[in-house]
């Protein structure tokens, strides 16, 4: 997709994003799209994490579009783009380019605040939203990282920093990753990778990590950290305003994803839907998934899409 928003081609020098399709039917196939849903996947991945998903969407009638966050894969950019910013682009890619005047959408991990971004922004066009094991929010009611110790201070604080985070990417992170991406990866979730270590995920994982950083690493260097800062350019009560259902789901063993986050979302949401008059409880739910870690709950999306598509 070329970029057509001229602000942000003039900021981020953004003039390409990668999207891919997944379901879809084509004129030559003998079968009918029912529904579309946005895919917005999470730190060093690219939208082709979602590829094995493509029969099951297809035949549930399912339409995946799944675009690259500027910064990973090809979507090139000198930096990393804001919730807003990303929601401009949805817009442009959903309903000027591909002419879609109502979706679904879901965000898994960092993906999450990119989702929730599009449904505030958009909340005209989308239907139903899954806020899927989400990075977190920071704002006076939440600390993304949970109850920090005085280390976990000190690693934020360098994150935050573009001098030490480049540094720590340039100079430890990226070297391992390229020589050696598994027990990189292993080395820093021990607990979450012996659960995919063995199977197609674990695979999947390591090929999506290696694709995600091959043509550009801002994504790597400053994703992150543009999400930490307090200012999103959206409103999480805005979300509540899609004509369908919010769900926020959290995995009961996630070590990457502190619960505040998911709680902190339900919370926020749940009142702006009973400050509008709305039904909480059918408007608003949240779906733990019982011992599922972090990458098992991102790479067992069928059922939260097929959830996510009925009306």
């Amino acid at each position: 997709m070329r970029v057509s928003d001229h602000t942000l081609i003039k900021e981020k020098q953004v003039k390409i994003m990668e999207y891919f399709m997944y379901g879809c039917c084509s004129a030559e196939q003998n079968c009918t799209t029912k529904s579309f849903t946005l895919m917005v996947h999470g730190n060093g991945c690219t939208g082709s994490l979602f590829k094995p998903h493509h029969e099951m969407a297809m035949r549930n009638g399912i339409c995946l579009i799944a675009p690259t966050i500027q910064g990973w894969g090809l979507s090139l950019s000198s930096d990393a783009v804001t919730v807003s910013e990303f929601a401009t682009l949805m817009k442009q890619l959903m309903i000027d380019e591909l002419k879609i005047e109502k979706f679904n959408v879901i965000g898994v991990s960092m993906g999450g605040p990119y989702a929730g971004g599009v449904a505030a922004y958009l909340n005209k066009h989308v239907h139903n939203v899954n806020l899927f094991v989400p990075f977190g929010k920071r704002d006076d009611e939440n600390e993304p990282f949970g109850n920090l110790t005085m280390l976990n201070r000190i690693a934020f604080e360098m994150l935050m920093s573009p001098l030490t985070n480049d540094l720590l990417v340039d100079l430890i992170l990226l070297p391992s990753l390229l020589e050696d991406p598994t027990k990189t990866f292993e080395s820093m979730y021990p607990k979450e990778f012996a659960e995919v270590k063995d199977a197609p995920e674990g695979t999947q994982l390591i090929e999506e990590l290696k694709r995600s950083i091959q043509w550009t690493r801002i994504g790597m260097k400053r994703s992150s950290a543009t999400l930490l800062k307090a200012s999103w350019g959206i409103e999480l009560d805005e979300i509540a305003k899609v004509s369908g259902r919010v769900t926020i789901t959290m995995a009961e063993l996630d070590s990457m994803i502190a619960p505040n986050n998911p709680k902190h979302y339900f919370k926020k949401i749940s009142q702006a839907a009973i400050n509008a008059g709305l039904d909480q409880d059918s408007k608003v739910k949240m779906v733990v998934l019982k011992g599922r870690t972090h990458f098992t709950s991102v790479f067992h999306l069928e059922e939260a899409i097929i959830e996510l598509n009925k009306i």
